[in-house]
């Protein structure tokens, strides 16, 4: 069967995937299992003709290494009648293409292309000297955080739909957990969204928050960068979760939101499918339910 006579032929998929090993060992995975997975879906999404999008550093043993294994199954010459290429890969401000292998990059051209979107054009003058201060530094921080909402803006510009499976919410770098982030752009554009439940974390708690919303918790213990943005927030801004600023309560009331359930139960699922994906702890289930969502949802 032909790339284009596929069922997802065409459709940019994005996948969230993230974990640290305590939350993982919870659910029962290690580092290596979550990567497993990751290729395990990857593999059935590509075999449908869909294309795929990541937000990951290169990490040694990390998700987008073990991509890099699967797109070899998948590589071809560049063909000029394809304009896209299978995996895309947003790299994040400031590590950019430091641990990218470019040798590797160079024997999947075609396959797998890098980007990295950098800075939002407005703080583009402050980051010599945020770099020059180095990690530790609030200005660092605060590009750091604002880079990845860059990434993520741009990841979702590239994307038709999103997969999430696990995520942090305790101990990230933005200024929300990367999962609520790219789930929250993709609803705002009614892209359809997947939320598996099976290694935990955000999109586990995220999806219990969107179905459930009579569930008083807090989805987050906290805000680390809250007061940092406070500071640096521009003023009378009219959106409360734009760029620019961190407003906890406003995020719970949208994600608490008809607007946001509406936009999530429209996936092509119904509501009792959506439920089993995000409490199902088989691996096969959770990946022929988000395949069926996509190809209903195309339909």
């Amino acid at each position: 069967m032909g790339q284009e006579s596929r069922p997802l032929a065409g459709l940019r998929v994005g996948l969230s995937v993230a974990g640290n090993p305590e939350e993982l060992a919870r659910w029962g995975f290690t580092p290596a299992g979550m990567n497993r997975y990751t290729v395990r879906l990857a593999r059935a999404l590509l075999a449908e003709g869909a294309y795929l999008a990541f937000g990951h550093d290169w990490r040694p043993d990390g998700v987008m290494e073990a991509i890099a294994s699967l797109a070899f199954d998948y590589h071809r010459l560049p063909d000029p009648r394809q304009d896209q290429p299978l995996i895309l890969n947003l790299v994040p401000w400031p590590n950019e293409f430091s641990n990218v292998d470019a040798d590797l990059l160079l024997r999947l051209e075609g396959t797998v292309k890098v980007e990295a979107p950098g800075l939002p054009e407005e703080l583009r003058e402050l980051e010599a000297e945020a770099r020059r201060l180095g990690p530790g530094a609030e200005e660092h921080r605060y590009l750091e955080a604002r880079g990845l909402t860059r990434l993520r803006h741009d990841l979702e510009e590239n994307c038709n739909a999103r997969v999430a499976v696990g995520g942090k919410l305790v101990r990230y770098t933005g200024r929300l957990p990367g999962i609520v982030e790219e789930v929250l752009f993709a609803l705002r554009s009614r892209h359809p969204v997947y939320l598996a439940g099976l290694l935990g974390g955000a999109a586990f708690s995220l999806g219990k928050v969107i179905l459930d919303r009579q569930d008083p918790k807090p989805l987050f213990r906290d805000l680390p960068l809250k007061d940092l943005y406070r500071q640096r927030a521009i003023p009378a801004t009219q959106d409360a979760l734009d760029d620019a600023s961190l407003d906890r309560e406003a995020l719970e009331q949208e994600l608490r939101s008809d607007e946001v359930r509406e936009a999530f139960l429209d996936n092509g699922l119904t509501e009792g499918e959506n439920r089993n994906l995000l409490d199902s702890t088989l691996e096969e289930e959770t990946i022929l339910l988000i395949l069926k969502g996509l190809k209903s949802r195309r339909g």
